[in-house]
C-alpha cells in the first residue's frame, strides 16, 4: 500500500495554535509606535543641539583655514592632515602602529616629480605619506618604492650623494629652514640642517630635534620619524621631498619627488591638525551618550568630542556629511557596530562663514534609554505570552499525540485485516470500538464494512467447490449417457460430433479441477509438512520422466552434480515443475530445448527453467503470476487455460520462503523462469 506524505494532524494543531502569537505581535506593534514617537522627539532635540553647536562656530574661519590667503586649488592639494595617534607609538620603521590609517595615506609619484635626470631610464620612485599627531610631536611614515638603494658614504662631506629625505618648513620667526635625513644603512637616521642647495650642513652638527628610523623592505624602504610641533609657526607650513640617487659611482640625484605637483614645487604644504580651540568650544556640549564631530569642507575631522570620536570620517554616513556641506540639515539612523541591537541617531548641520559653508557639525547619540524602555516592556509582554503559548502548545501536543496514536492504531489494525493478496482475515476491528467520539463511529463503520466484505469473500472462496459439485453431477450423467450410446451403437464410436462432445466434457472437467485447485491450495499448503529435500535428486528424476513422456522437445539438466538440500515438500515441488514445464512446452517449438539449471551456494539454491520460443511482452511481465492471466495466442489454445498455473507456482514458492521471476533470456531466444530457495544443511538422525 502506497504511503502519502504530508503534514500530520499534530503538526496542523500546533500550527493552528500559532494564532496566539497575534498577542505579542499587537504588543510589539504598539511598542514600535511608541518608539517612533520617542525617536521623533529625540531627533528634534538632537538637531537643535547640532544647530546650536554650528551657530557657535559661525564666522570663525580662523579655526578652519588659518592660511586662507593661499589660492583655493593650492590650499586643497597642499593640505597635510595629521591624524591623532595612540600615546604608545614606537619609532622603529614598522607600520604596525599605523594600520588603521594606511588606507588614508597620500600617494605621490610622477605628477609630483620636481626634477629627473634626462639620462635616467628607470622609472622614478614613488612614495606614500602618513602624518600623525601625539601630544606636542608630529609623526610621519614614508613608504618609498625604490628598487635600488644607495646609502651615504661616510667619507663624503656632501649630504646629497645618497638616497635621502628633504624636509622644508617655516619656523616661528618666519624663516624657511631645510632639513635633510640620511643614513649609512638601515637603522637610525641622522638629520642635518642644510644650505639652500641641500648639499652641506650649516654647522656640521646633526639636528637632534628630528630623528627617525630607516628600514629596508621589498622594493624600497620605510622611514618613520618624529619632530616637535614647536618647530612650526602658527600657519604650520612644511614640505617633504624624496631624493633618489641611482648610480653609486657619480652619486648624483637623478630624481626628486615632492608632496606637491610640479607647478607648485616652490610652495609648502599646509599641515592640518585637530583644533584644541574647537574642542574646548564643544566640550561644554558633550554628553556621555553623545558624540560631536566637526568636519571642514574637505571632509577632514577638525574636532571630535565623545568616546566614539575617530580620526577619519570613515565611520560617518557619507550622505549626511554631503548634505550638511551642501548647506542642508539632515537626520539619519545607523546600527552601532559594537551592538547591533542599539540604534544611533545622527544629525548634521552646516557651519557658515560669510554666507559660505566652511564645515559641518555631526552629532551622534545612542538611543539606549528609549530602547531600554522598549525592551523592558516587550520582555514583560513576551514572557507572559510565552507562558500562555507554551501551556497551549503542551496541551495541544498531548491532545494531538493521543489523537494521532488512536488514528495510527486504527490504521495499523485495519491494514492487518487484509493481507497482501487482498484476503480479509477477520470481520472487524477492536480499536476505538467502544468510544463515543468520531473515531469510535469510524471504527464501528469500518467493522461493519469488513464484516460484509468478509462474508462476500468467503462466498467467493466457496464458489469453485460449489460449482464443481453442481457441475460434476450433470457432467457425469452426460458422460455416462454418451458411453452408453457408444455401447448401444458401436458404429457411432468414430462419429466426430460424439468425439467433440466428449472433448468438451473433458475440458469442463479440467476447468473445474483448476478452479478447485487454486481455491483450496493455500489451505492445503498449511497442512503440508516441510522436511529436508535434495532438490538435485528430485530434478534429475523429473527430467528423466519428462524425456520419456515428451518426445517432441529436448529436456536437459545442467548442474545438480552435488546434493543441494532445501526445506520443502516433494509433492509441491513437483507440482511447481509440472506447471512450469507444461507452460514451457506449450511455447517451445518441436525439437526445441527446455533446460533446467541448478546452482547452489552457502545461502540459497537457484533453479532456472528456460525454453526456446517467443519472447514475453515487457508490459505483461509483472502480471503473469496473477490469477486468470494467460499469454497464449489463439493458435496455442489447444486446451483449457485459465492463467492459473503460474499463480499456483508462485503461491507454492512463496510458501517455501522462496522467490520466482520470469523474464526474457539474455540471448533473446526464449524465456527463463528463475526460482530461489533458501538452502539448509542436510539433517541426519
Amino acid at each position: 500500500m502506497s504511503r502519502h506524505t504530508g503534514i500530520g494532524l499534530g503538526t496542523k494543531l500546533v500550527l493552528s495554535s500559532l494564532v496566539l502569537l497575534a498577542i505579542p505581535w499587537f504588543g510589539y506593534s504598539y511598542l514600535q509606535e511608541m518608539k517612533q514617537f520617542l525617536l521623533q522627539g529625540q531627533e528634534k532635540a538632537q538637531l537643535m543641539a547640532a544647530r546650536a553647536a554650528a551657530t557657535a562656530l559661525h564666522n570663525r574661519n580662523d579655526l578652519f583655514d588659518p592660511s586662507s590667503g593661499l589660492p583655493g586649488p593650492l590650499h586643497q592639494k597642499s593640505a597635510f592632515y595629521a591624524y591623532p595617534l595612540k600615546p604608545d607609538i614606537q619609532i622603529d620603521g614598522y607600520t604596525s602602529d599605523w594600520l588603521d590609517l594606511l588606507e588614508h595615506a597620500s600617494k605621490h609619484g610622477e605628477e609630483s616629480t620636481i626634477h629627473i635626470d634626462e639620462r635616467r631610464r628607470e622609472v622614478p620612485p614613488s612614495f606614500k605619506l602618513i602624518l600623525g599627531v601625539n601630544g606636542e610631536h608630529l609623526y610621519g611614515v614614508i613608504e618609498v618604492k625604490d628598487p635600488k638603494l644607495v646609502y651615504r658614504h661616510p667619507g663624503y662631506r656632501r649630504l646629497d650623494n645618497s638616497d635621502h629625505l628633504r624636509l622644508a618648513l617655516v619656523d616661528n620667526q618666519g624663516k624657511l629652514r631645510r632639513y635633510l635625513m640620511t643614513t649609512e644603512g638601515p637603522g637610525i637616521v641622522t638629520t642635518y640642517e642644510v644650505d639652500e642647495r641641500w648639499r652641506y650642513p650649516l654647522d656640521g652638527k646633526p639636528s637632534y630635534g628630528i630623528w627617525g628610523h630607516w628600514r629596508e623592505q621589498s622594493g624600497g624602504y620605510t622611514v618613520e620619524w618624529r619632530m616637535p610641533l614647536t618647530m612650526l609657526n602658527t600657519e604650520q607650513r612644511l614640505r617633504i621631498d624624496v631624493a633618489d640617487v641611482l648610480d653609486d659611482n657619480d652619486r648624483r640625484v637623478s630624481a626628486l619627488i615632492g608632496t606637491l605637483p610640479a607647478e607648485w614645487s616652490d610652495e609648502l604644504n599646509h599641515l592640518i591638525v585637530r583644533s584644541t580651540e574647537l574642542e574646548q568650544i564643544l566640550s561644554g556640549l558633550g554628553r556621555s551618550s553623545a558624540h560631536i564631530w566637526v568636519i571642514d569642507r574637505y571632509r577632514r575631522v577638525r574636532a571630535s568630542i565623545g568616546a566614539a570620536g575617530g580620526s577619519t570620517t570613515a565611520s560617518l554616513d557619507e550622505s549626511l556629511v554631503q548634505e550638511a556641506l551642501s548647506g542642508e540639515s539632515s537626520i539619519g539612523y545607523r546600527h552601532n557596530s559594537n551592538n547591533s541591537e542599539v540604534e544611533t541617531i545622527i544629525t548634521s548641520h552646516p557651519i557658515y562663514s560669510r554666507e559660505q559653508v566652511v564645515g559641518a557639525v555631526v552629532l551622534e547619540q545612542d538611543v539606549d534609554e528609549i530602547l531600554l524602555l522598549q525592551r523592558q516592556t516587550f520582555e514583560k509582554i513576551a514572557l507572559t505570552t510565552l507562558l500562555i503559548l507554551l501551556l497551549s502548545i503542551i496541551t495541544l501536543l498531548l491532545f494531538s499525540y493521543r489523537l494521532t496514536w488512536r488514528i495510527k492504531r486504527l490504521s495499523r489494525e485495519v491494514g492487518e485485516v487484509i493481507d497482501d493478496k487482498g484476503r480479509v482475515l477477520c470481520a472487524g476491528v477492536k480499536s476505538g470500538h467502544r468510544s463515543g467520539d468520531e473515531l469510535g463511529e469510524l471504527s464501528r463503520s469500518i467493522s461493519s464494512i469488513l464484516e460484509r466484505l468478509h462474508h462476500y469473500h468467503r462466498f467467493l472462496e466457496n464458489i469453485p467447490r460449489t460449482l464443481r459439485h453442481e457441475i460434476n453431477n450433470p457432467l457425469n450423467a452426460i458422460s455416462t449417457s454418451l458411453q452408453n450410446l457408444c455401447d448401444a451403437q458401436p458404429d457411432l464410436t468414430d462419429n466426430r460430433y460424439l468425439q467433440g462432445a466428449e472433448r468438451g466434457i473433458t475440458r469442463l472437467g479440467r476447468i473445474m479441477d483448476s478452479l478447485t485447485e487454486a481455491a483450496s491450495l493455500e489451505e492445503a499448503l498449511r497442512n503440508d509438512k516441510l522436511e529436508p529435500l535434495d532438490i538435485s535428486s528430485l530434478c534429475s528424476s523429473y527430467v528423466e520422466n519428462c524425456r520419456l513422456a515428451n518426445k517432441q522437445q529436448k529436456f536437459t539438466l545442467k548442474g545438480g552434480e552435488q546434493p543441494c538440500f532445501i526445506e520443502g515438500c516433494d509433492f509441491r515441488l513437483e507440482q511447481i515443475l509440472d506447471k512450469l514445464i507444461d507452460n514451457a512446452a506449450d511455447f517451445t517449438p518441436e525439437g526445441g530445448e527446455i533446460a533446467i539449471t541448478l546452482s547452489c551456494d552457502l545461502e540459497q539454491m537457484t533453479m532456472e527453467i528456460s525454453n526456446e520460443g517467443p519472447l514475453l511482452d515487457t508490459k505483461l511481465q509483472g502480471q503473469l503470476f496473477d490469477s486468470m492471466i494467460s499469454y497464449r495466442s489463439a493458435a496455442q489454445q489447444d486446451g483449457p487455460h485459465l492463467g492459473i498455473g503460474l499463480f499456483v507456482a508462485r503461491t507454492i514458492v512463496e510458501y517455501h520462503r522462496g522467490s520466482i521471476r520470469i523474464a526474457n533470456r539474455a540471448d533473446e531466444k526464449g524465456v527463463a523462469v528463475t526460482i530461489k530457495f533458501p538452502q539448509i544443511k542436510k539433517q541426519t538422525n
